[in-house]
């Protein structure tokens, strides 16, 4: 049997959503799989094979591993997509194994990859599905929908009566997480949701989630590849091989730094320390406050003001203080009142995103700088030297605490001589 709970977790949580799943704020709730398996129909062996485990309330659980190892399996089988061929799973105490399946996937909010959206239905219509099923009322439906996309980063007046075909990938990926919030489930379930979007999109969208789940505290299961997305958004990571055996359930830090064997090991892969440092946020970086101005500010007021500063960029933000672009003031000079910008293409990490991820970003900068924000609103600009320090310091106390630990077992560090560079002992 593959059996696996929190408390056999070593190590707090170095995920997205940070503190206890016991949190007042948890609107999520336990998941339960008990002695699970699967057999498909002319298979000699099962495609899950006896799978025992708890996802904590409040928590993100990424399920990682090969093709074929059965994650996805296990994953539809929580909302019954799949059936179990035996065993029990619970959801907030609750076997669900004994539920009507069409009501239990109302009540589990469910995103795929490219977010599965009705193509014939406009956002508000894709986005009301669940909840008109459910019997809410047209006003209430409405007022979930604009709510949720503003949440999800898309504003209302623009994009609620949009088709599928009128927005981008990465809109589509929004809409469907939307659709996934909208009957405020207590469970979200989610199939390769940044699998089809690009690079910078998918970052964007990873931020967008992890700045979600740190508001509402559901209990989210990822199915994903990519033990990158893993490391970054989960609180725990389920590593599983063939048969959807466990090969280790823990924490992003502990399963980086002490992966269970040589599967785990060679799943993560090579790089791992530097993989340690992804787990570093935005906002352990020491964040500078630019010169602002606001969409249809009067351009030589702005100009004046940012000069005298001893300045010579500026950063434009909307009326909800959201950002829109940063501009040198040499480009501001085209215009009489400071324009809108679409912000897709600006430099835009979210409090929570890596360190990884705002140096990626810097690459699409020519300020050495991106803009951070907090559900959308600007806090502040991390610089590349903000980075670097924050790295160099991390990196150092890593270095001091390992030598501290090997003082206390009294093991010898060695150190390369100048003349030879062999080591010797170094007590």
């Amino acid at each position: 049997m593959t059996s696996s709970t929190p408390e056999s977790s070593s190590g707090s949580s170095s995920g997205s959503t940070q503190g206890s799943a016991a949190d007042s704020t948890t609107t999520g709730v336990d998941i339960v799989l008990e002695n699970i398996v699967k057999k498909y129909p002319g298979q000699k062996s099962p495609a899950v094979t006896d799978l025992s485990l708890t996802i904590p309330a409040g928590e993100m659980v990424m399920f990682v591993g090969p093709s074929g190892c059965g994650k996805t399996t296990s994953l539809k089988m929580i909302n019954r997509l799949i059936e179990p061929t035996s065993g029990t799973i619970t959801i907030g105490g609750k076997d669900i194994t004994r539920s009507n399946p069409t009501e239990l996937r109302r009540q589990i909010g469910y995103v795929i990859q490219g977010g599965g959206l009705l193509p014939h239905m406009t956002v508000k219509q894709n986005i009301g599905i669940v909840p008109g099923l459910l019997g809410w009322d047209k006003k209430k439906i409405a007022a979930r929908t604009d709510e949720l996309l503003d949440l999800v980063g898309l504003d209302p007046d623009v994009y609620r009566d949009r088709y599928p075909r009128e927005l981008s990938g990465g809109q589509q990926q929004r809409v469907g997480v939307a659709r996934g919030l909208a009957a405020d489930p207590p469970v979200i379930l989610m199939d390769e949701p940044f699998g089809a979007v690009d690079p910078i999109t998918r970052t964007r969208l990873q931020d967008e989630l992890m700045s979600i789940q740190s508001e509402l505290r559901k209990t989210i299961v990822i199915v994903t590849h990519d033990i990158d997305e893993a490391v970054k958004l989960g609180d725990r990571i389920l590593v599983l091989d063939v048969g959807a055996e466990i090969a280790q359930y823990d924490t992003p830090d502990a399963i980086l730094s002490a992966p269970a064997n040589d599967y785990v090991a060679d799943f993560v892969g090579a790089g791992s320390k530097l993989k340690q440092l992804t787990l570093l946020r935005v906002d352990d970086a020491e964040l500078e406050q630019p010169e602002t101005c606001h969409v249809g500010d009067d351009v030589a007021e702005v100009i004046a003001r940012v000069s005298a500063a001893g300045k010579d960029s500026v950063l434009i933000l909307d009326a909800r203080e959201r950002p829109r672009e940063f501009l040198w003031l040499r480009t501001l000079r085209k215009w009489s009142k400071v324009p809108d910008f679409d912000p897709e293409n600006s430099p835009i990490v979210d409090h929570r995103a890596t360190l990884n991820d705002a140096m990626d970003q810097m690459l699409e900068s020519s300020h050495a700088a991106v803009i951070v924000t907090n559900r959308g609103r600007f806090t502040g600009l991390v610089t590349f030297d903000a980075v670097t320090e924050l790295l160099r310091s991390s990196t150092q106390a890593a270095h001091e605490a390992a030598g501290s630990s090997a003082a206390a077992d009294g093991t010898v560090i060695g150190t390369p001589t100048a003349s030879t560079g062999e080591v010797t002992g170094d007590e």
